[in-house]
């Protein structure tokens, strides 16, 4: 958990109160997901992969891909509630600024003054540091416990916990209305720490409770995302039966991935239910618009989250000439129809509704930000879908702890590398050792080295095997009952 100082971008812009004296508002708390392929920064003000504490200054900071390569792709997201009150729209609004603070919503829809309980509680499976704050500062506010009630509930491998509300009138500003809509949200976050699938993957759960005074109709949830696959020009694909919405990116090669560029995606894997904990929703919409054309006032969030265009005009489906809210519907794979073919500054966001939302009630939603590498960005759709589709009910696999102290981690440098890889690591007195490498799938593509430990450091060298397609691979370190893997990109 990290008490930052507060953003340039948000105090210019009056978005984030002042602090008095030397204090620090507890606005800035922000703890990082890191697990698998990726890490991102996470806050107690909804954001995910953008760094709310230096805000533009340093944009790159918020989101790693792959984890450990120091490669930083801007890929913020946020949540979008909308909904009318006697008719006139309202919005909440979660994107490179928060319109909610930390918090509960208090009885009577106010808003909780600072508390240093509003933070970013954080907790691993096979490490308690922070269990003991979870349980008996976050578990009154509403952070998920287990059975027993006396640890964290710590869901794949790392989670994160927070919440937060929309119920400060001062944090809203006038693109998406003024008036609150009394919303309390609290928010899981949660990876997995694989090579697999699912080591591509964050998992989010958004409870979303109606703390205000009057009902909202005509309600919808949205989950926002701005990625940039290597550069700011990507094109935007859209799978209406998955719930999935992604960025892909141009031919050819990019300064930062080469021509392995990766996909980036967001998945809703359940919505709103009607009747609350009735049918679900799904995901009823996709809209996407280009930086410079965003939404001004909470009537164009809400076209937004209808699938229409920030104007209001429908998207027409060309082969039908059908109005639709799902557009560029086909598959980039297939290099057929309905593909977008526009390259620009492209933003996303999925919509889900309408309902109504009545004081009291209560709806959650489940969401994935998956992203897919292989070597380029054809096969990197491969690569996402698999992630997106992979199994997360399962629970997660911790290792085995090594026997011993931890030798020092492995190395793997340069990263990305067109030429051989060094791989560096501190062996173990009498203990056998081996390195291999594996493509993203965990198929086994050569054998690098091994031998016995004599407690100095190994330096060895991966050469790429001519026929070794640009991607993401991972070397493994075996040594006795101990595995340590890192991620290398290769590029041409």
């Amino acid at each position: 958990m990290i008490l930052a100082p507060l953003s340039a971008l948000a105090l210019a812009a009056g978005l984030i109160p002042a602090a008095t004296g030397t204090a620090v508002p507890y606005d800035t708390a922000q703890a990082t997901v890191s697990a698998g392929r990726v890490a991102g920064v996470v806050s107690n003000v909804g954001s995910f992969g953008f760094d709310l504490t230096t805000g533009l200054a340093a944009w790159s900071e918020g989101f790693e891909y792959p984890r450990g390569s120091g490669t930083r792709p801007f890929f913020p997201i946020g949540l979008w509630v909308t909904g009318q009150v006697g008719g006139v729209e309202r919005a909440a609004i979660c994107e490179y600024v928060s319109e909610f603070r930390p918090g509960p919503v208090l009885p009577g829809g106010a808003f909780a003054p600072d508390d240093p309980a509003y933070t970013v509680y954080r907790a691993a499976r096979k490490d308690t540091t922070g269990w003991a704050a979870w349980v008996a500062r976050g578990g009154p506010l509403g952070a998920p416990l287990d059975s027993a009630g006396d640890a964290p509930l710590v869901r794949g491998n790392v989670s994160t916990w927070a919440v937060y509300n929309d119920a400060d009138p001062s944090r809203h500003v006038p693109h998406s209305g003024l008036e609150p809509l009394g919303l309390e949200v609290r928010q899981t976050t949660w990876a997995f720490d694989e090579a697999g699938p699912r080591g591509g993957a964050i998992l989010f759960r958004w409870e979303i409770l109606e703390r205000g005074t009057a009902t909202l109709d005509s309600a919808y949830v949205g989950l926002w995302a701005d990625p940039d696959v290597g550069g700011r020009a990507d094109f935007v694909a859209t799978d209406s039966a998955n719930g999935l919405a992604y960025n892909y990116d141009l031919p050819g090669t990019d300064a930062v991935y080469g021509t392995a560029q990766p996909a980036f995606g967001l998945r809703m894997t359940r919505g709103p239910r009607v009747p609350p904990g009735g049918t679900d929703l799904g995901v009823t919409s996709i809209a996407t618009y280009v930086n410079g054309v965003d939404p001004a006032t909470p009537q164009e969030c809400a076209r937004l989250l209808r699938g229409l265009r920030v104007n209001g005009t429908p998207y027409v489906d060309p082969a039908t000439g059908a109005p639709t809210r799902f557009p560029f519907s086909d598959d980039p794979r297939t290099g057929v129809g309905w593909l977008d073919a526009n390259p620009a500054d492209k933003k996303f966001v999925l919509g889900s509704g309408p309902f109504t939302f009545a004081p009291g009630d209560t709806q959650v939603i489940d969401a994935l930000l998956i992203v897919g590498q292989g070597a380029d960005r054809i096969a990197s759709i491969d690569s996402l879908y698999g992630t997106a589709l992979a199994d997360y009910d399962a629970p997660a696999v911790d290792p085995p702890p090594p026997p011993g102290p931890a030798p020092r981690g492995l190395e793997a440098a340069p990263s990305p590398a067109r030429g051989p890889v060094a791989l560096r690591f501190a062996s173990r007195a009498g203990v056998s050792w081996r390195l291999d490498a594996y493509d993203v799938r965990g198929r086994a593509v050569t054998a690098v080295a091994a031998g016995e430990g004599t407690g100095a450091t190994v330096v060895a060298t991966w050469s790429r095997p001519p026929s070794l397609a640009s991607g993401v691979y991972w070397i493994l370190l075996r040594q006795g009952e101990e595995r340590m893997a890192r991620p290398v990109v290769l590029v041409q």
